[in-house]
């Protein structure tokens, strides 16, 4: 598992979704396929969505921790983020 920290300058509710790609290769960008082969889910369960509590503050810091998927190894890891209102 890692710990990740995502700032939101402007919340709007809802959840982020993350995901690993292992591009190995820095001349070559990481594809929306690898992406999905590699979700993040957080830590000791199988949800990929990150909901953001209803009460947070319009400007805030979100701590998770997520599970790296299994027998990955890479020297470029590259993780997609993405937030849905």
């Amino acid at each position: 598992d890692i710990d990740i920290e995502i700032e939101l300058t402007a919340n709007h509710q809802g959840y982020f979704e993350l995901y690993l790609c292992p591009n190995n290769n820095p001349k070559t960008e990481a594809t929306q396929d690898c992406f999905d082969k590699y979700p993040l889910y957080l830590s000791g369960t199988e949800e990929v969505k990150f909901m953001i509590p209803e009460d947070s503050d319009k400007k805030a810091v979100f701590r998770y921790s997520v599970t790296l998927p299994p027998y990955i190894t890479c020297s470029q890891c590259v993780i997609q983020w993405t937030y849905y209102t």
